[in-house]
């Protein structure tokens, strides 16, 4: 629904509960009114017919002794029934019982009206003549017809005045609830044009929108706003980690590369030699002795250490059926063969953080000290000492893993901060995982600082 109409709707019905509300109340107080109204014409009205009977009396005029009952009921403007019986039994009435053909209600609303307006009961005054005789008995009580019709003319007149009222407001309203609210129509617009980039690479930031003189307007334009300089932030960041990946990706290939050439391209040459050797000597008949099988061998187990080595790099530790001190434990293993004991390596890893820590961050833990140590090996060959430090903080898992290296003196020179792309993703994993990513680099050591939120522990 339009929230106009909407608006203009719950207007109506508040005015109409307004108006029945005040109409309730009228006609209840103007109830209450005639019946005060009532006692007091009723003393009134006695006094005048006893002077009206004794005046009869006085005179001479034959006939029998009638109130002029008409003539007593028009000097007060409440729709009285007065009823007089005398002490002969001659009853006299003036306005009871007649009928208003002008006044047409339902009768549920009459019966309202009438348990609303609480009519007064009945009241009767005797009539004395000269203080001591008594001579009739008048009976008042209120014409519930022109009650009823009273009633229905105040709530007639309500009705048309509260249907005018709020004609009036309501149109009012529609002009300035149009005029409030036709900001809305850029801002739905707006994001709209931000809805239509939905799927795409780039978005383009839209204009930005004014600040609205209806200040909950003016801070839904401020949040559009910021949501779209965040989204654009997004999406230039998106762009930026898709080229990191390729990026990543064309040095992966890079690397295995080398890694087949430098390794396997030299093992391969080796055994076409060796092939070739052999081959010779039983061409030249010579003798083949078991010794001479023995360069064939190193070089098969140089690959296979080669091949088991890559294997590790690539394919991710099976963490689910092993703990993460187990799996970095071979790890270290596996490079400490391959740097053929150059460094001194010490490690100390807490086993009660092990416990605590999810399959996704034991595996991100992994890749860390993982990354580091195939930096010190391609980068740090000569570094003389290597720690790797693994404890539980609270609730906060901290990794370190320094290194020193030897410079020359009059060269220090510390690494460049930040290292390269592989410590750019090891913080993008970490930052993932709601956890923190530091380097410290100074003349003769680096360090790495990684920290992780422990979700198991209490």
């Amino acid at each position: 629904m339009n929230l106009k109409l909407y608006l203009l709707l719950r207007m109506a019905l508040v005015a109409m509960l307004c108006w029945l509300c005040v109409s309730f109340y009228l006609v209840a107080r103007s109830g209450q009114q005639i019946a005060e109204t009532m006692a007091s014409d009723a003393d009134q009205m006695q006094e005048l017919l006893e002077i009206d009977l004794q005046r009869q009396h006085i005179t001479s005029s034959p006939g029998p002794r009638v109130p002029q009952l008409r003539q007593l009921a028009g000097r007060f403007p409440e729709p009285f029934c007065l009823r007089y019986e005398a002490i002969d039994g001659v009853i006299t009435e003036d306005g009871c019982g007649q009928p208003q053909a002008d006044v047409t209600m339902p009768r549920w609303l009459a019966g309202v009206l009438t348990w609303v307006g609480r009519p007064p009961a009945l009241m009767q005054r005797e009539i004395h003549l000269w203080k001591s005789q008594r001579f009739g008995i008048l009976t008042i009580a209120p014409d519930q017809p022109r009650l009823l019709a009273r009633y229905w003319n105040t709530l007639r007149d309500l009705l048309w005045l509260a249907a005018v009222t709020v004609l009036a407001l309501g149109t009012l309203s529609f002009l300035v609830i149009d005029r409030a609210l036709r900001p809305t129509q850029k801002m739905v617009a707006a994001l709209d044009r931000l809805a239509a980039h939905e799927g795409q690479r780039d978005i383009v930031a839209v204009p930005d929108l004014p600040l609205f003189r209806p200040r909950e307007f003016g801070q839904i334009a401020a949040g559009i706003n910021r949501l779209s300089a965040r989204l654009v932030q997004l999406s230039a960041a998106r762009t930026e980690l898709t080229a990191r990946l390729i990026g990543v990706q064309e040095q992966e290939r890079r690397e295995l590369a080398h890694d087949l050439h430098d390794e396997f391209g030299q093992c391969v040459a080796a055994l076409s030699a060796i092939s070739a050797t052999l081959r010779d000597a039983v061409a030249q008949r010579e003798a083949v002795t078991e010794d001479d099988f023995d360069p064939l061998d190193q070089t098969i187990e140089r690959m296979l250490g080669g091949l088991r080595s890559l294997l590790l790099r690539m394919s991710p530790p099976l963490l689910e059926s092993r703990s993460l001190t187990s799996a970095l434990n071979d790890l270290v293993t596996g490079w400490q063969a391959g740097q053929h004991g150059t460094s001194q390596l010490r490690v100390h890893i807490d086993a009660e953080a092990d416990a605590l820590l999810s399959d996704e961050q034991a595996l991100c833990a992994y890749r860390v000290v993982q990354e580091c140590l195939c930096n010190i090996a391609r980068h740090a060959r000569d570094s003389s000492a290597v720690q790797i430090d693994i404890r539980r903080d609270g609730k906060i898992l901290l990794i370190r893993i320094s290194n020193q290296h030897f410079q020359p003196s009059g060269h220090a020179r510390p690494p460049r901060e930040g290292g390269g792309m592989g410590l750019r993703l090891l913080a993008e994993r970490l930052h993932a995982q709601r956890g923190q990513f530091t380097v410290e680099a100074t003349p003769g050591r680096f360090a790495v600082q990684a920290s992780l939120p422990l979700c198991k522990a209490i």
